[in-house]
């Protein structure tokens, strides 16, 4: 059932920077750090977005400290990005030091200290950059991925997640360690 939900999360951050991308507007030149000018289109900064479900009901926000998108190269930057679901009783939240929407290639780029985890805290996922493709509905990285249920944690080198099967790989280095709950008896 989690995992379902970690799904419609990486679902929403396209719908999120797809939406950014399409309703912005504005035009200002800067300069790139490797000497190539690109032109912003629009730029907000510490912006906060919230989508209400069918009944009325807040189904999920989204706030960054910086948002900036380029035209030319159809490229969403999103500094700070923090997303929350709220899917039924469960919040769940998603947070990166950067993302990268990329609308050429439909793909997201999460990049330093990605966590996606539960309101409690009892479900998380970290790793440094995570990859998702919205035409192949996937999410992948070869970095390292620490994954913590409950009193369980799995770290591997690696994840690819496919959200159509909701099923995840980890491809190498696998290791899991099980805490038993230390609670009464009964």
């Amino acid at each position: 059932m989690r995992t379902r939900y970690f799904f419609i999360l990486l679902f929403a951050i396209g719908l999120f920077a797809s939406y950014y991308g399409h309703q912005l507007t504005g035009r200002e030149t800067v300069k790139h750090s490797r000497g190539t000018e690109k032109t912003i289109e629009a730029y907000l900064t510490h912006s906060r977005s919230s989508q209400l479900d069918e009944r009325g009901q807040l189904s999920s926000t989204v706030t960054a400290q910086k948002t900036e998108k380029f035209s030319q190269n159809q490229l969403l930057v999103i500094t700070q990005p923090n997303i929350s679901f709220y899917e039924q009783a469960q919040p769940w939240h998603l947070s990166a030091n950067t993302a990268n929407f990329d609308k050429n290639n439909n793909t997201i780029l999460l990049q330093d200290n990605v966590r996606f985890y539960s309101d409690d805290k009892k479900a998380q996922l970290s790793t440094s950059s995570l990859i998702i493709n919205n035409d192949q509905h996937t999410a992948f990285t070869d970095a390292p991925v620490n994954i913590k249920i409950n009193q369980s944690q799995t770290d591997a080198t690696g994840i690819t997640i496919n959200m159509q099967d909701q099923s995840i790989l980890l491809p190498a280095h696998v290791k899991t360690t099980i805490r038993p709950h230390r609670g009464k008896a009964r």
